[in-house]
């Protein structure tokens, strides 16, 4: 049951000569104050120190969480300036890419991404998909072939801001060792791998053009003669 402020006796009607307080506040702390007009002000002073207390907390909270807020919202606009200078100083320091390439490649990179998320989705792939569409729509493909798409055109449009990122993000964000061993494997599978038998085909199918041609050539020159 709820507890009784008021000290009355509902079955018994009286006169009452004092205002009705809070039993909590005894008589002698009542403070009496009579206005100009006649009315009467009762003031009780363990209420007004109770009050007090309570507004001198909030409003000491309250300046607490605004300073904290304050420094925080300073912390972020400094770290957002550093960023940002950052990036102009060691990523963005092609002019002409800036300035025309920097949009439309950022633009054409978002449709590969969308791109990539049209081919590797199953529905498009119908119920009984090939084997391509099953490569495609794998896990690994729809987690690597989007942003793969995307990066791909960023690095064709912009070829300099894409070098300057991927050296930031080796140089800032992946450790040394992981860098090292990536440059590794990559020297490994491309440069002396791939690299070598493309450029070996690559010999090979110039020297046989050559030689198409110059077959070529002399069946014109005795057929002339």
């Amino acid at each position: 049951m709820s507890r009784s402020f008021y000290q009355d006796d509902a079955n018994k009607s009286k006169s009452i000569e004092t205002p009705l307080v809070p039993d909590l506040v005894t008589l002698t702390d009542i403070t009496t104050t009579t206005l100009s007009n006649g009315n009467q002000i009762y003031n009780s002073k363990t209420l007004d120190e109770w009050f007090s207390a309570v507004r001198g907390t909030v409003v000491h909270n309250y300046q607490i969480y605004k300073s904290e807020l304050e420094t925080q919202k300073s912390a972020v606009s400094n770290e957002y300036q550093s960023l940002k200078k950052h990036v102009s100083d060691n990523v963005l320091t092609d002019s002409y890419e800036n300035q025309e390439l920097l949009v439309p490649a950022s633009v054409l990179a978002v449709g590969a991404f969308f791109g990539g998320r049209v081919l590797s989705n199953r529905r498009n792939w119908g119920v009984s998909s090939s084997l391509a569409g099953r490569i495609f729509t794998s896990i690994p493909s729809r987690m690597l072939l989007p942003c793969t798409l995307a990066g791909v055109v960023f690095s064709q449009v912009t070829p300099v801001t894409w070098s300057q990122a991927v050296r930031v993000v080796e140089r800032d964000l992946v450790p040394d060792e992981w860098v090292s061993a990536y440059h590794q494997t990559w020297e490994s599978m491309h440069t002396d791998g791939v690299g070598k038998k493309w450029t070996k085909m690559t010999e090979i199918l110039e020297k046989s053009l050559q030689r198409s041609i110059r077959t070529c050539r002399e069946y014109v020159i005795g057929n002339q003669r």
